[in-house]
């Protein structure tokens, strides 16, 4: 509903919906609207990213499992990979 509450305190006209993929929700949100501009559905498109990260509850428990890299760098699909890193 948050995307819609946007739309409305602004004014704006056409579709408004939020979009939910975990990781890769804003990536997915911009392709979208770039999939209408390019079928020439819209002229103009706001796509807004948020990450909020407001405790530190899943930092300390994914911590505490040993998920978490040890040297805080990503290291995806390679054998030094030591851990989960969040973005």
């Amino acid at each position: 509903i948050a995307s819609n509450r946007v739309s409305y305190f602004y004014n704006l006209t056409g579709k408004s919906i939020s979009v939910d993929t975990a990781c890769s929700s804003s990536i997915v949100a911009v392709s979208l609207a770039m999939e209408d501009h390019f079928l020439q559905k819209t002229q103009v498109s706001l796509v807004i990213g948020v990450n909020s990260i407001i405790t530190g509850t899943l930092f300390s428990s994914h911590t505490m499992a040993g998920m978490l890299s040890k040297r805080g760098r990503c290291a995806a699909f390679d054998a030094s990979a030591d851990g989960y890193v969040r973005g």
